[in-house]
């Protein structure tokens, strides 16, 4: 059951991104181009830095996919990020759980894969 009390913030979502004030918008919004080089240093794939803000250029087309590929790895029996290195993702996994935690009757769920790699408050008072 949907909630309308959830749902992503787009304002908190892009806080969650490189600063916008320094680098702009990071999404191309269009599937055509899958990411703008200034943003090729925050993206796992093409980094080896852990300063990472992206699973890869896909997640730079709009911020749906980007959403969709961290959930997509996440959920994946093969997740190719290392989550314990990567702040910022774990951040933007930390409030993407919040968001489902606020928008769905969560009776009964336990231990969902998207949540184990949250911070220790993250979830306080959501549910």
């Amino acid at each position: 059951m949907f909630s309308d009390a959830g749902g992503v913030d787009e304002a908190v979502w892009n806080e969650l991104n490189p600063s916008s004030q320094q680098f702009g918008d990071c999404y191309t919004y269009s599937y055509e181009t899958f990411g703008y080089e200034t943003f090729y240093g925050f993206v796992y794939d093409l980094t080896t830095s852990k300063n990472v803000y992206f699973i890869d250029t896909y997640s730079l087309t709009f911020p749906t996919e980007d959403r969709a590929r961290l959930f997509e790895n996440v959920m994946s029996g093969s997740s190719t990020v290392d989550w314990a290195s990567c702040p910022n993702l774990r951040a933007k996994l930390n409030y993407y759980a919040e968001c489902i935690r606020a928008g769905f009757d969560t009776t009964g769920w336990e231990d969902v894969p998207w949540e184990a790699w949250l911070e220790e408050d993250a979830l306080d008072g959501a549910a």
